[in-house]
Order: C-alpha cells, then structure tokens, then sequence
C-alpha cells in the first residue's frame, strides 16, 4: 500500500515544493505503520538489534514527513488526528516488553544478566545485580502505562496537551542513558552505543509530538 501511494505521488510530483503532498505524506505514513508492526514481532522475538533498527528507521521517517509538512501547502485534517500514533505504539511496546520480561520472566532472565555483570561494580553493591534489574524492569513497565493513560486522555490530537506523553517520553529517555551506562561499565561499546541512538530518536519524538504537532507542555 506504502508503494502504490508513493508512486501515485511521484506521478503527481508531489514531491516538489509547495505542492499539497496527499498520497506523498499518506505513503510515508502507510510505510510508518508497517515499520511498527514489524518492529513489534522483532521485540517480541528478541531480535534486539532488528528492533532497534527499526526503531531508528521510523524516527528517520518522521523527521522526512517534518520535511515534507514543512515544504508542502495545506493541511492533512484526518492525518492529523492519527499521524502520531505510532510514535506512542512503538515506545510502549519498546519498554513494555522489556519491562514484562525483567519482572514476569525473571527466572529466566536473571541468570543471563548476573552472568553478564558478575565481574561489575554492580555485582558488588547489596543484593548484586538483582535489585537493578527489578528497578529497571519496574521503570519500563510506568512507561506503557503512562502511554495508555495518555492515548485513553487523547493526547495525539493537536487540540490536546500531552503530559502522559511527555512523562513517558523523559523517563523512556532517562532509561535508555541508564542502560547505556550499564553497558558501558562492560566494555560494551556498540550496545552502549546503540541504547544512546534509542535516547537520541527519543528525544526527537518528543520534539515532534510536541512542536510539529504545536503543544509543548514541558
């Protein structure tokens, strides 16, 4: 559908300035969408790297629709209402299925993440590395509830302010720079490396949703 959509706005030319960009915007959005139901079998899977992917490819997506909104004339009504939606989906199944998995999935994720940090500063604190990883599972598990609480509130819509949102955007943000940290102290660079790019992109959603879709509230 995303193809067939983009190569009506090709014919169009929609893609030059100053042109309305209909089924151009309606074609990234379509591409958006497939992005995020894929990303959310490779999170469910565990193909963390694949997801990650993923994740950036959308953000990359939607700073090329930023693009477009900015360089097109008219406005989409019934792509305003929706367009970011997927923005709110693929953080909340980003933290919700880590977060799940660290606290209902314990016995078998815990033995992985003391292995891996036995040789840590972590490893020596009370409890080891246990009690981190039930505080990080519990920090991922807020996020999603945020998120439904905020698309329950409708804070996609222009009209409405988007606290939830923004709350869960921050701490999904505060989340990625502690993992990042967490990796770093392994020596692991490219893993550190990757959960900075998720806080990068992040921040980036949270800029769009609130000055592309003109309601900052923090």
């Amino acid at each position: 559908t995303a193809v067939i959509l983009l190569v009506i706005s090709i014919l169009k030319a929609e893609f030059l300035p100053q042109k309305k960009s209909v089924f151009l915007k309606w074609g990234i959005y379509t591409f958006v969408w497939s992005l995020v139901i894929y990303g959310f079998v490779l999170r469910v899977i565990s193909n963390h790297q694949g997801a990650a992917n993923v994740f950036y490819y959308i953000a990359i997506l939607y700073f090329l629709l930023w693009f477009i909104e900015d360089k097109s004339i008219g406005n989409q009504k019934h792509l305003d209402k929706v367009k970011v939606i997927p923005i709110f989906l693929v953080l909340l199944y980003t933290m919700g299925v880590a977060g799940y998995q660290k606290l209902f999935n314990a016995s078998t994720v815990l033995p992985r993440y003391t292995e891996m940090f036995k040789e840590s500063i972590l490893a020596k604190m009370p409890g080891g590395v246990t009690p981190f990883i039930y505080f990080i599972g519990l920090l991922e598990v807020i996020v999603p509830v945020l998120l439904l609480i905020s698309i329950y509130k409708k804070e996609f819509l222009k009209s409405n302010d988007s606290c939830f949102f923004n709350l869960s955007a921050i701490l999904s943000i505060i989340i990625f720079i502690m993992l990042s940290f967490g990796l770093s102290i392994l020596i692991n660079y490219s893993g550190a490396t990757n959960l900075l790019f998720y806080a990068i992109f992040t921040i980036w959603f949270y800029l769009y949703v609130n000055f592309q879709n003109k309601k900052a509230t923090f």
